[in-house]
């Protein structure tokens, strides 16, 4: 047997705080929603992709789905040299892309090489609509900073 200390349990609230912390030091000047009920739920607007923001997300979650099993392992971590679990065991990250970051999306590409467009196209996900622009936009943090003008339309 060994000698572990039992792991002191971080609640919603305190578990909400340290995603927030989290993610303003790693994405300055984004507005992200957290809430923590029963699980850590997070939404925001453009800006960063989903793998970027769920990379730092899942670090807080209590708990990891065992692949092939109806159950979900405990996740210990440590906080300093304190050990520690956290209540919630699941994340969840939704990102809203604004018809403007689509708009914006779409100029970009025109611009672009057709093998550029074509390579991106592969990375993106599928939403259920055939509009290229869209999905490439669900993939990139940022395509321009300043807004482009003049610049043709890609359907």
């Amino acid at each position: 047997m060994t000698d572990q200390k039992p792991s002191r349990m971080i609640h919603g609230a305190e578990q909400g705080k340290m995603v927030r912390a989290a993610l303003k030091q790693a994405f300055p000047g984004i507005k992200f929603s957290v809430t923590s009920k029963d699980c850590i739920r997070v939404c925001w607007t453009n800006g960063p992709t989903k793998k970027d923001v769920a990379t730092i997300v899942d670090t807080f979650a209590g708990g990891k789905m065992v692949s092939g099993e109806d159950y979900c392992a405990p996740r210990n971590t440590y906080l300093g040299d304190e050990r520690i679990s956290f209540i919630n065991d699941f994340t969840f990250c939704e990102r809203t892309i604004t018809p403007d970051f689509i708009e914006t999306t779409r100029k970009a590409l025109a611009v672009l090489p057709s093998r550029t467009v074509t390579d991106l196209l592969n990375m993106a996900p599928f939403p259920g609509d055939d509009d290229i622009a869209k999905r490439i936009a669900h993939i990139l943090p940022v395509v321009v900073a300043q807004p482009v003008d003049n610049l043709p339309t890609v359907r």
